[in-house]
């Protein structure tokens, strides 16, 4: 809130039901006068931004007033005990009117000529169970005046009307909008999706029909590259190609042992070894 509590203050219609006071005798009882119509409130500032303004109505049989100034907003703060300025009392005044938590109740019943019905009426709500009541006493105006006050309450609900439609109509051209624009670019990136997938099938293609291409010449390549043995060859004379020229030759010779060498051991000659010589 501003300086002034009510300089920022939105116009607020609030429905409501109406209930007799049982808290005070009547001469008539009121369960003969049933409250069947529901009561709309419409709550704002003055043009100054210095009084705060309740009106209710049944558009039928009763309308009811009150004109708070700044000094009797400063009272029902201190009655009510909520926060420590006006913009506090505010504040909880608009979170309890939003609540739902909010009824008329009216009392004093006459039946005379001139008038008939309640004589006075309270406007009572609070936030949630638990929490301080606000309760504002609300003033009956009657014939011309009542006239008014119903045409300017049924004026200014228009003029709210009017008003959300203008910004429901404005969200909805927006939105239109949006989808329209999320359209198109979902569009648009599906067409560039179809487009590196067919690019991607064209390189994979490509690049499948160029190996096909090089497979017979390289492997024929690598054929006449290896070096192979004719058939015809047996396997002696190949593995007699593979021995070295220098092989060793296995062929045993004959010595001959000298006769100063041999011994003569139980009939039978024995050869002796140099070695066994020495």
């Amino acid at each position: 809130m501003a300086a002034n509590a009510l300089d920022d203050f939105v116009p607020m219609f609030v429905r409501a039901s109406a209930e007799w006071d049982t808290s005070t005798p009547t001469p008539t009882p009121t369960s003969l006068i049933p409250l069947s119509s529901p009561f709309l409130f419409h709550v704002f500032a003055s043009s100054d931004s210095s009084n705060l303004v309740i009106r209710a109505t049944d558009f039928c049989a009763y309308t009811w007033e009150s004109n708070k100034s700044m000094a009797q907003l400063e009272d029902l703060r201190a009655d009510v005990a909520v926060g420590g300025s006006l913009s506090d009392l505010v504040d909880y005044l608009i979170a309890s009117l939003n609540s739902g938590n909010v009824k008329l109740v009216l009392g004093g019943l006459i039946e005379t000529k001139k008038f008939s019905g309640a004589t006075y009426g309270k406007l009572i709500t609070y936030k949630s169970k638990g929490m301080p009541v606000v309760t504002i006493s609300l003033s009956r105006i009657t014939n011309e005046s009542a006239g008014n006050a119903m045409g300017k309450l049924s004026w200014e609900l228009f003029e709210a009307f009017a008003r959300e439609h203008e910004l429901l109509a404005k969200e909805q051209a927006r939105s239109y909008r949006l989808s329209k624009m999320l359209e198109a670019e979902k569009a648009k990136s599906e067409d560039i999706q179809d487009q590196l997938r067919a690019c991607l099938t064209s390189r994979k293609k490509e690049k499948n029909d160029n190996v096909s291409k090089m497979l017979p010449a390289s492997a024929s390549a690598s054929l006449t590259s290896l070096d192979v043995t004719p058939i015809s060859a047996s396997p002696v004379s190949v593995a007699a190609a593979k021995l070295p020229s220098h092989s060793i030759s296995f062929k045993a010779e004959t010595r001959v042992v000298p006769a100063y060498r041999r011994a003569k051991a139980g009939g039978n000659f024995l050869e002796v070894d140099d070695g066994d010589r020495d």
